[in-house]
């Protein structure tokens, strides 16, 4: 196994898998009406649309597993890096491989100068949130609606502070 920036033959498996992942972390989390919209195609085109130095794969012998997409935050009122995305096939968890993708996702954030890292989380997903809790995150008592599931559910902000490297 070995994590590394993503490169532009990347995009396709990319694409495929995102939609997997999402396929099998919202299967029980999201309205199922939500999620048949979904498809390969649309994740291909969001990924074309990522920068690829905000991208690191886990892969394996049989190709990308999990991946992380990270930048500065989104949001105004938050001054730090944040995590995007990061997923893991349920094939792939269970062998250390979301705590080595997360670490290094951390690193690449650090070498940006951030000092303090957030992500959201869907605030049912209680695997994700202990997860992230397990490795140092923090309830930040945000929440906001997680519009494009176009439903009631809400994402959860959970903070980091990390040393720089």
């Amino acid at each position: 196994m070995k994590i590394r920036f993503a490169k532009k033959r990347d995009i396709r498996d990319l694409g495929k898998l995102h939609h997997q992942c999402w396929m099998e972390t919202y299967d029980s989390l999201l309205k199922p009406d939500y999620l048949r919209k979904l498809s390969v195609e649309k994740s291909i085109a969001m990924m074309e649309a990522v920068p690829l130095n905000n991208v690191l794969v886990v892969e394996t012998e049989s190709g990308l597993v999990g991946f992380s997409c990270f930048d500065g935050s989104r949001d105004d009122d938050f001054k730090g890096g944040e995590i995007i995305a990061m997923y893991l096939l349920q094939k792939a968890q269970g062998f250390g491989y979301g705590r080595r993708l997360l670490n290094r996702t951390e690193e690449a954030l650090a070498k940006r100068n951030h000092k303090d890292i957030m992500l959201w989380v869907l605030e049912t997903n209680r695997h994700a949130i202990g997860f992230y809790e397990a490795m140092g995150f923090e309830k930040a008592g945000f929440k906001k609606p997680f519009a494009i599931a176009l439903d009631d559910a809400k994402q959860l902000r959970m903070v980091k502070h990390i040393e720089q490297t």
